[in-house]
């Protein structure tokens, strides 16, 4: 086992009990970098990372502590609980990036079975409104495009 100052090991408990995580975590780490391997230590250090929102290596210390320790339910908990806050901010950056169009939104609602039979319908319905068209007589066209002058004699040329 490596030896260690007494100063060091006390030191992030205190700062962690003050509030202090930032603190805590360089001092959990400095713990770690003498060597020192604790499940504890690995936890205590996951906890703190997790208060200062680093959810990246609060994993990391929590998936270690679960190493070290396999029956450690807090560390498997808490890993549990970094990856599904870790999951959220991910898809609300993602999801919040980018919206859709609305069209996109309104097609998506409706099934693929809709959309084909929607899409058929409007199909069949613009060569349904051409050859009605194409059927109508042409003094009603005419009709329609050339206004007739009621009760005016005068002629226009």
């Amino acid at each position: 086992m490596t030896k260690f100052s007494e100063g060091t090991w006390n030191q992030p408990p205190s700062a962690r009990s003050a509030g202090d995580y930032a603190a805590a975590v360089v001092a959990y780490q400095q713990l770690d970098r003498q060597g020192i391997t604790s499940a504890d230590l690995a936890y205590n250090l996951g906890v703190a990372h997790f208060r200062l929102g680093h959810l990246g290596p609060a994993i990391w210390a929590f998936e270690r502590a679960a190493a070290l320790d396999p029956s450690d339910d807090d560390a498997r908990f808490n890993l549990k609980q970094a990856r599904a806050l870790g999951d959220r901010r991910a898809r609300d950056k993602i999801e919040g990036a980018e919206r859709e169009p609305a069209w996109i939104r309104a097609v998506t609602f409706l099934t693929a079975a809709t959309q084909t039979w929607l899409f058929l319908g409007v199909y069949l319905g613009c060569f349904a409104l051409l050859f009605l068209r194409q059927r109508a007589p042409d003094d009603l066209l005419l009709s329609a495009h050339n206004p007739v002058n009621r009760g005016d004699s005068r002629s226009t040329i």
